[in-house]
């Protein structure tokens, strides 16, 4: 529960870096820290392609793809600032990395008490820890939609100015009463969690990611529990076979949960001198020396799936978390492990909860009001407006997404917790 004190005081609307910046820089970092980092900078990165999509219509579009798109932005490696869904590829081929690695590592331990005892927890919590924040935040979107704060932004992304990709809107009942509004986002909740055939949610678009990262989190728990008892070797082999079967059934989310399992059970594999895995390392090595060009890597996309530009998306999802693990310097993980990825790594889960309802509200009202200062008839006076909107949106998420964070999201994994130990049995 808040405290009273952090309350009347203010501080809890103080962000946490701010509150922290004279506790002991001491602080042990973890060997798999450079994975909340790569997660944060994931979801800034989505959270710009969600805020740019809406006035630049081309910002999905890759250097060169035609005469008209030959701006610095969509260059590549400057492309991953905007590219919103290779980002969610690295969530989920973070997530079934940092979901095996506990039980992994209890495995390679000779624990099996240990395994099962973090695959039992982490079954346990996941709903509550993927749901919770989420049903938390779509009711504030669904109280601000009924208060008229979504009102302005509604009219400027209706405009002529904003030619780009046009998300959806939660639903508005403004002349109704306020049941049918509260009425209808319990419906839309509810649908939303019937995990087996659900997709986004009406009241924000982005959340269809929490379904399938909870439906794939079981299916990884699952296969980890049959592999628990093999040898590395044949562990290895047996998840890359889940990612093959993945690949041909048209399942490209578990693809990248399995690969994040493999490349978990390769680290440990590399750290005992395992000579599969170096030999793995210098193939990809080679490989990557002679990488094709775009149009080579096209020619590769499985046919079958239904959204097959997501493929270079896996394979590149692979690749960066492949290098990072594997790594032997800091050079590589320092992009990852230094305090502002940290950061951002903390509050990531928020973010991604919270940028869109920010967005929505405040950052596409904002453009146009500095369009009305700057002008925009040339597109240094857009872009320079577009930039103030964007500086003052960015403040906005990063203060609302350490707000949730610490007064939703660790409230939610504290419930989940708290819940498990209220029905365990003590063994």
């Amino acid at each position: 529960m808040f405290r009273a004190s952090k309350i009347s005081n203010g501080s809890f609307l103080m962000p946490s870096f701010l509150q922290s910046r004279n506790k002991s820089k001491n602080e042990r970092v973890s060997r798999t820290a450079w994975l909340d980092g790569m997660r944060g900078l994931a979801a800034f990165f989505v959270y710009i392609r969600h805020f740019a999509s809406a006035t630049h219509p081309n910002i999905q579009v890759g250097f060169g793809a035609n005469p008209d798109n030959r701006y610095l932005i969509q260059l590549p490696i400057l492309h991953l600032l905007t590219a919103g869904p290779a980002m969610v590829a690295l969530f989920f081929i973070i997530s079934g990395y940092a979901l095996s690695w506990g039980p992994l590592r209890a495995i390679h331990n000779q624990s099996a008490s240990a395994c099962l005892q973090r695959l039992s927890s982490a079954t346990f919590r996941r709903a509550a820890r993927l749901f919770l924040p989420g049903v938390a935040s779509t009711f504030i979107v669904m109280l601000c939609v009924s208060a008229g704060l979504y009102d302005r932004g509604h009219a400027s992304i209706n405009s002529d100015d904003m030619p780009g990709f046009m998300e959806p809107e939660p639903p508005m009942f403004r002349t109704e009463p306020f049941i049918v509004q509260l009425r209808d986002w319990v419906n839309c909740t509810w649908s939303w969690l019937q995990i087996w055939n659900s997709g986004g949610h009406p009241y924000d678009a982005h959340l269809w990611t929490l379904p399938v990262e909870f439906r794939c989190s079981m299916i990884l728990f699952m296969a980890l529990v049959g592999f628990a008892r093999t040898p590395p070797r044949i562990r290895l082999g047996l998840l890359l076979s889940c990612i093959v079967y993945c690949h041909y059934t048209n399942f490209w989310e578990g693809w990248l949960f399995f690969a994040g399992s493999f490349l978990a059970q390769m680290k440990l594999m590399q750290d005992e001198g395992a000579e599969e895995a170096n030999m793995i390392l210098i193939n990809t090595i080679v490989t990557a020396n002679n990488a094709p060009g775009y149009r080579t890597i096209s020619t590769f996309c499985p046919p079958h799936w239904p959204e097959n530009w997501r493929f270079p998306h896996c394979v590149g999802a692979f690749l960066t978390v492949y290098a990072t693990s594997s790594t032997s310097t800091a050079t590589l993980r320092s992009l990852f492990d230094n305090p502002v990825s940290v950061y951002l790594g903390k509050i990531s889960y928020a973010l991604y909860l919270v940028h869109g309802p920010v967005v929505h509200m405040l950052g596409f009202w904002l453009i146009p009001w500095f369009w009305a200062i700057t002008g925009k008839e040339t597109m240094l006076q857009k872009e320079i407006g577009f930039g103030a909107g964007f500086a003052i949106a960015t403040l906005c998420v990063i203060w609302s997404a350490d707000l949730f964070c610490r007064g939703v999201d660790w409230r939610c994994v504290a419930f989940a917790k708290w819940a498990e130990n209220l029905v365990i049995v003590a063994d």
